[in-house]
């Protein structure tokens, strides 16, 4: 039986941040435990601030490196459906002259 790999998702440490806050609201910490929940919270915080902050830059990014618009007026680009099958195409031949 093969075991899965841990994952810890940036919405898992969102949630442990809000967890933290409500704890702490709710007194659920002793006054000598209060630091050291304080400074997981500080760096906890930090980090999602940044995690933050670093989306919305890349958000920014991705908008502002959209494709152009079409240049026709409609603004609407065709797309065949399909390319027809090899035996339905037709070739063309070049005309010769009379003499040839």
């Amino acid at each position: 039986m093969e075991t899965e790999n841990p994952q810890l998702k940036i919405e898992d440490l969102r949630i442990l941040r809000e967890i933290v806050e409500l704890s702490v609201q709710r007194g659920a910490f002793a006054a000598n435990e209060i630091a050291a929940v304080g400074a997981a919270y500080d760096k906890l915080n930090n980090f999602l601030v940044h995690v933050q902050a670093a989306e919305e830059q890349s958000r920014q990014e991705t908008e502002n490196a959209s494709p152009p618009a079409p240049a026709d007026a409609e603004g609407d680009w065709e797309v065949p459906n399909s390319v027809p099958p090899a035996s339905s195409t037709t070739t063309a031949k070049k005309k010769t002259s009379k003499g040839e």
